[in-house]
């Protein structure tokens, strides 16, 4: 369980996050012991955290929906971590699954809130804590043979961090986390990658280019089962383009369309 602590004036800058000591109740307990799973937690939750937001305590609508996340990811982890210790091997659990889902459910949309309300640090501390939960409850469902697991919801967090990273302009760290989004078969983090690679630059920062891996990136995404919307499509294309031209001549200085404000 993980205790939220404000420290400092009321600012949701200054919330960070510790581990709860051992054997420390965890208040959430008892409402998620009566909301269990699936769409009446997720309506139950949403009606709470709306009204928070509506009293105007974000921090309070963070502490809640990050608890709910970590709660479920924890009981992912914990069962799967029983079940490899269980010498009779226990068979995988189905509602892992469902559980797992809810922890994107409380997790998502607050991290999607923070960014759009323009505070990309405080959604990129929330993904810093949380991915390596879920990339360590995906592997382990995985590694379960749980059939239920579903790689692009993981691919979309991943890309969906490297959009928080690279409005902050943090141009390695924004491109990591798009390849491995599309890694996991997200389209638009290969459009991203691709871009990102041709034109060397990400939000207001220089990114290291590569020339050949942007093609493959750009032409993955123009292939891949789960296609990117109509604006993603054109961006690669636009992509391509590029490419050819850069084929016919290698001077030509390129600029992606977005990035000439910076300049």
């Amino acid at each position: 369980p993980l205790d939220f602590v404000g420290k400092g004036p009321a600012s949701d800058k200054e919330i960070r996050i510790r581990y709860a000591e051992q054997g420390q109740p965890l208040r959430l307990l008892s409402i998620l012991c009566n909301i269990g799973s699936g769409n009446n937690m997720g309506q139950t939750i949403e009606r709470a955290r709306q009204k928070e937001l509506r009293r105007g305590k974000k921090r309070l609508y963070y502490a809640i929906s990050m608890r709910v996340a970590m709660s479920y990811l924890s009981t992912v982890t914990g069962v799967l971590q029983l079940e490899r210790m269980n010498s009779e091997g226990l068979p995988p659990y189905p509602s892992l699954g469902c559980a797992l889902t809810d922890a994107h459910h409380g997790f998502d949309p607050a991290v999607q809130y923070a960014y759009g309300h323009g505070d990309s640090e405080l959604a990129e501390r929330f993904y810093r804590v949380f991915l390596p939960k879920f990339q360590e409850a995906y592997d382990m469902m995985e590694a379960a043979g749980n059939s239920e697991k579903d790689w692009l919801t993981l691919s979309s967090t991943y890309t969906n961090c490297g959009l928080v990273k690279r409005n902050l302009s943090k141009s390695e760290e924004a491109l990591e986390m798009f390849e491995k989004g599309a890694e996991y078969g997200n389209s638009d983090a290969m459009v991203e990658a691709g871009l990102i690679l041709l034109y060397g630059a990400c939000g207001s920062a220089k990114a290291r280019q590569d020339l050949p891996l942007s093609k493959k990136y750009l032409k993955m995404a123009l292939e891949a089962d789960f296609p990117p919307c109509d604006y993603r499509v054109m961006q690669a294309k636009e992509g391509l383009i590029a490419h050819a031209q850069l084929a016919m001549n290698p001077n030509l200085v390129m600029m992606r369309w977005d990035q000439r404000k910076y300049n």
